[in-house]
């Protein structure tokens, strides 16, 4: 048994589940015809549609960490060693800083505008 696997599946499940919502349909009509193009950069337009589904969906919704060492959140929440910090990634990939720094092919929908 591969002690990923039900991530994977998480994943996989969250990617269909988020674009058979109605108002992905534009979307979801974009992901057949890609599936079935012939173009070079098909791929990576449908590997930026599954990595969009997980920003919003992710397989795993968060996480608890503990503090190896003295560290700093932001300028008000510094961390001492030991201590547990509770991660919110659904909340973290709605940061705009979070948006903005990936690295999504141009073409993508979620960026209009952009070439």
């Amino acid at each position: 048994v591969v002690a990923t696997a039900a991530h994977y599946s998480a994943a996989l499940a969250n990617v269909v589940d988020f674009y058979l919502d109605d108002e992905q349909h534009e979307a979801r009509d974009d992901i057949a015809k890609l599936a079935n193009s012939r173009d070079a950069q098909a791929d990576l337009r449908l590997l930026t549609y599954a990595q969009e589904a997980l920003r919003h969906k992710p397989a795993i919704a968060s996480v608890y960490r503990t503090a190896s060492g003295r560290a700093q959140i932001n300028s008000s929440t510094p961390l001492q060693p030991g201590q547990t910090v509770f991660v919110n990634l659904v909340k973290a990939n709605e940061e705009v800083r979070v948006i903005a720094n990936l690295m999504l092919h141009p073409a993508h929908p979620a960026f209009p505008g952009i070439q």
